[in-house]
């Protein structure tokens, strides 16, 4: 069918709606379309001005069939509404299918038409896979790749299936998590003889070396463990943990074993285990604390047991040792340079009204009629002469199986330092007064100057040839001696009676009563002898004299000469 005209119009033609092919060819001028339509009419199908097409019913209308390539060249061509249209996606060179993204509905089939690859499509996607290829030398790369920073990939095996790689498998550039989920799946390694050469028992949260049923938190079945050091860490050289029956003696049970594998057998060399912790963004590691067990002879028989501490400073310092002999120190170590001061303490309490631990330091327990172990305190004394030999120490006190305290030296009580000359104890220079009548809590020698006085009035004149005495404090209890005698003499108007002054201590109104003297010697006073000294007042004695059998009398200052002497003592209770 052969169309020609002239004009813009489009024109339809209709024939019969059957099974039929037309071949129309539009030779009209102009723009003129023509619509190939069925009766009835049906929509038809178009052919454009100067267009060829072979037109066939397809059962409800008629559509074209072949016709002229669309798009450009080399691109695969589909029926785009009845004619010929380009892939732009899709091109080929006749051997060779070029597809740039193209869209994959359901999966990709083999040569036998069995399905190879499926994939499924997920609404709103912006992640994906990337495969590419490789050079020579180089292996080929699956990435996940996307709009998102951080994309995993997730392969599932079906049911209980396995996943499985062949040749050698390496992770790198990220961190490896297994079972993320929390699930009952263990892991497990295998070595060329031991099937469990690392085991997760999942269903117990435990982890085995050599073994697939782990009793413990970790097991290590056999073998030994050797753990290298980080020495930037400051940790020292290697440490050589293992668990093994020796055999160097019969019966000697399995051990832990911890030794510093960089020197065997040398003075400060062995095993160490340090306790620590990591920074906060494991960054770096620290010891704490660390408990050494080292030779302490060459020959390897010897040793001593070290604690170490980390001090403000950020240094593992030593803290206490106990030697091969069982000798226990306390500080950095048996000898140092610069010692370190120590403290043995109980714990203390904390809160309200909580009370500190006792603290018991015993001698050892005894059987049958054996005497149990005293408690020795020794201290070493200064040398006699400069240099660095070590000083011995002798034993200062001690507390006997039966209860006594010895003491080699002095006390000081009150915390006053004890003296250094004899042997006694120390009271505090004031006496802080106990009111247990049990408990003895001063004591106190010393001199003291007695002096004369009248009751009333002054003495003109009155110099001493001797004036001195003595005095013992025992608590509250002094007993005063005292020794006058008297080189010039003029009365004056002292009257009344004749005090003693000079006491060291004073006495209360309600001591008085307990003050009690007596003059052992006089000579030189005029007409009486005095014999007794009575309380006066807080601070002085009254002389006194018998003036007849029945009587005592105050002695006149009258009677006082040059030359009389007056030898006495006198007992008193001090306030």
């Amino acid at each position: 069918m052969r169309w020609t005209a002239t004009g813009s119009t489009t024109r339809n033609i209709t024939v019969p709606a059957k099974s039929k092919t037309y071949i129309v060819i539009n030779a009209t001028g102009g723009t003129q379309s023509i619509v190939l339509r069925g009766a009835g009419p049906t929509t038809g199908v178009t052919i454009v001005s100067g267009e060829k097409a072979v037109c066939a019913w397809n059962g409800s209308d008629f559509v074209k069939v072949g016709g002229a390539a669309g798009g450009s060249n080399t691109q695969v061509q589909y029926n785009n509404n009845g004619v010929f249209g380009g892939i732009t996606n899709a091109t080929t060179d006749g051997t060779t299918l070029s597809m740039t993204s193209p869209k994959v509905t359901t999966g990709i089939n083999d040569t036998n038409g069995a399905e190879l690859l499926k994939v499924t499509a997920t609404a709103s996607a912006v992640n994906e896979l990337t495969l590419a290829n490789a050079a020579a030398g180089n292996a080929p790369t699956l990435s996940a790749t996307g709009d998102d920073t951080n994309i995993g990939i997730t392969l599932t095996p079906k049911g209980t299936g396995t996943l499985f790689t062949a040749g050698n498998v390496s992770f790198d550039g990220g961190t490896f998590v297994f079972n993320e989920s929390g699930a009952d799946k263990d892991f497990r390694i295998e070595g060329d003889t031991d099937a469990n050469l690392f085991f997760t028992d999942a269903s117990t949260d435990r982890v085995g070396i050599g073994t697939s049923s782990p009793a413990a938190k970790f097991v290590v079945a056999s073998g030994n463990v050797l753990l290298g050091h980080n020495t930037a860490d400051n940790y020292g050289g290697n440490v050589d943990i293992r668990y093994a029956f020796q055999t160097r003696a019969a019966n000697v049970p399995a051990q832990l074993f911890v030794s510093d594998t960089s020197g065997s057998q040398t003075i400060d060399k062995g095993g160490a285990i340090d306790l620590g912790g990591y920074l906060a963004d494991f960054s770096r590691a620290y010891s704490y604390a660390r408990i050494q067990g080292l030779a302490s002879a060459s020959s390897g028989l010897g040793g001593y047991l070290n604690f170490l501490v980390l001090n403000t400073g950020g240094a593992l310092t030593e803290r206490a040792r106990i030697t091969s002999t069982g000798d226990f120190f306390i500080g950095n170590g048996e000898t140092a340079a610069s010692p370190n001061a120590s403290v043995l303490s109980a714990t203390g309490g904390t809160g309200t009204n909580i009370a500190g631990a006792n603290l018991t330091i015993r001698g050892g327990a005894s059987t049958g009629t054996g005497a149990g172990g005293v408690i020795i305190f020794s201290t070493a004394a200064a040398g006699g002469s400069s240099g660095t030999t070590t000083n011995s120490a002798s034993e200062r006190a001690r507390i006997t199986s039966g209860g006594n305290l010895d003491l080699q030296k002095n006390l000081g009580l009150g915390g006053t330092s004890a003296t250094t000359s004899g042997t006694g104890i120390t009271f505090p220079a004031t006496q802080s007064a106990s009111t247990n009548a049990n408990t003895l809590d001063d004591y106190e020698e010393g001199t003291w100057t007695p002096t004369l006085a009248p009751g009333s009035g002054t003495f003109t004149t009155l110099t001493y040839t001797t004036n001195r005495g003595r005095y013992v404090k025992i608590g509250s209890s002094i007993q005063f001696s005292f020794e006058i005698e008297v080189n010039a003499f003029s009365v004056g108007t002292g009257s009344t009676y004749i005090l003693l002054e000079g006491f060291p201590f004073g006495w209360g109104s309600s001591e008085a009563q307990y003050f009690n003297g007596t003059i052992t010697l006089y000579s030189g006073c005029t007409t009486y002898a005095p014999t007794v000294v009575n309380a006066a007042s807080s601070i002085q004695g009254n002389i006194r004299y018998p003036s007849s059998a029945t009587t005592i009398s105050n002695a006149d200052p009258a009677k006082i000469t040059a030359g009389c002497k007056l030898q006495g003592f006198i007992v008193a209770t001090v306030a």
